[in-house]
């Protein structure tokens, strides 16, 4: 309870000063209303949010609907048992000499470097499954013996965390690291952990292939999260200096380590393996398709980790505990800073959502162009949900596969409005001539004929 206290009274200013729905949340909207309406992922819905999030996003949509202040309260709560968790392993796994839950407090700090953090979204399902994946490896390294379900199910979590935040297959590569390094891994059970993460995959594909539909998800989900543009929310100067106190107080901690703490081997060994998985966090962030500060949830664990060995090496607990203050008035102050625009060329400008034509309210709209604000007050019509997915298909018109694929989208739905900037959607006039019929033009915007009205 002391621990739940705390994390709400540093978090305050998320609820009493947010900035307002970032893009990431607009996303989380449109998607999760889509999977309540029925829409299947990756047929239907043209999307690349991996199928756990989608699910995700749907049961917080029906939870909460939009309502910001309840999404926060509960991203508050999923983070704090996150921190307890952590606690529990460290403890349950004798990570330290002595028993304690600092870690699970600087784990709450950390997540109060940027209220961005505080928020529904893939990467904090991921880091559920990380900590999963984290516990089972712990205990590969503790018992040092054969335990082959343990393996597959720390390969099943990984595969599950790549299912709602696909970049977090890096973090497979590093568990595998530690197993060679630190377990008595021989190649069957390194292919079982194999096995384990690519089960998660397997069944999805087996899925979608019984209903023959595998090329949707091979373009939209798989192909998609390789391939396509990475959208940066935050460039890297802000996320220098929101983890400006962090990373002073990790390159304290590297330092004073090696002489001021003895381990022993076992503990020397996890911590180790927790700056392995810190170093795969950092490569982590060069290959997120979104990057903000929200990114950088997979560092805190790994980074509570060292820390709270710093802080108990040190004889005097008072000067821990000064420590502990000034890296709290620390993370605060640069949270603070950078949300009123302190730095120059540092904020969250690129993050926040801006106002859309108050002209549109409460209308079924499809927008031809990446500019989603106009969703805030409306809803969108079809599955064309993410542009840089679907902006081939409009971009070319003449091929017939992306002809059957506007068909089927405007059967499932018709838009009463639609947005087309760049003067995309008249070229299918030719093939559907259907559409010119149900439409007229007004500037860049289509409108649907009273006269048909709306499907």
């Amino acid at each position: 309870m002391g621990l739940l206290i705390l994390f709400f009274i540093v978090s305050l200013p998320v609820f009493l000063f947010s900035p307002g729905p970032t893009w990431q949340e607009l996303n989380s909207f449109i998607v999760g209303e889509k999977i309540n309406q029925g829409l299947r992922p990756y047929v239907e819905l043209i999307d690349s949010t991996p199928l756990l999030t989608q699910w995700m996003y749907g049961a917080f949509n029906w939870i909460s609907g939009q309502n910001i202040t309840l999404r926060h309260s509960l991203a508050l709560l999923i983070l704090f048992f996150q921190a307890g968790y952590i606690g529990l392993v460290f403890i349950n796994r004798k990570a330290y000499t002595e028993t304690t839950y600092i870690p699970s407090v600087l784990f709450c700090l950390l997540c109060c470097v940027s209220f961005d953090v505080i928020s529904i979204t893939g990467t904090l399902l991921a880091s559920g499954f990380l900590l999963l994946a984290v516990n089972s490896i712990f205990r590969e390294i503790e018992f040092r013996e054969p335990n082959d379900s343990s393996l597959v199910k720390s390969g099943v979590y990984l595969g599950l965390a790549s299912l709602a935040v696909f970049s977090y297959v890096i973090f497979f590569f590093a568990a595998i690291l530690i197993l060679a390094f630190f377990t008595r891994s021989s190649l069957r059970r390194q292919f079982l952990f194999v096995i384990g993460f690519s089960l998660p995959h397997a069944l999805l594909l087996s899925y979608y292939y019984l209903l023959d539909q595998q090329s949707d998800l091979l373009n939209y989900f798989y192909k998609a999260n390789l391939f396509a543009d990475e959208r940066v929310f935050q460039n890297t100067k802000t996320l220098l200096i929101l983890s400006s106190v962090p990373i002073a107080y990790f390159a304290i901690s590297f330092f004073s380590l090696n002489r001021a703490t003895r381990l022993t081997n076992y503990q020397s060994q996890l911590l180790q393996a927790m700056f392995i998985w810190l170093l795969a966090g950092v490569v982590h962030l060069f290959f997120t398709r979104s990057l903000r500060p929200q990114s950088l949830l997979p560092l805190f664990p790994p980074l509570s980790f060292l820390l709270t060995h710093f802080l108990l090496s040190i004889n005097r607990k008072r000067f821990a505990e000064i420590h502990i203050w000034v890296f709290t008035i620390g993370i605060l102050l640069t949270s603070y800073l950078v949300r009123n625009n302190f730095f120059f060329e540092a904020g969250y400008s690129g993050m926040i959502v801006k106002e859309s034509s108050p002209t549109l309210v409460d209308k079924r709209i499809l927008i031809l162009g990446d500019d989603y604000s106009p969703y805030m007050k409306n809803q969108l019509a079809t599955g064309f949900s993410e542009w840089a997915i679907y902006k081939k298909v409009f971009e070319e018109p003449d091929y017939y596969e992306n002809i059957l694929i506007v068909n089927n989208q405007f059967a499932l739905e018709k838009p009463e409005v639609i947005i087309d900037p760049n003067n995309l959607f008249a070229a299918f006039f030719r093939h559907l001539p259907e559409l010119e019929k149900q439409y007229h033009k007004k500037g860049n915007v289509y409108y649907i004929n009273e006269v048909n009205g709306a499907n």
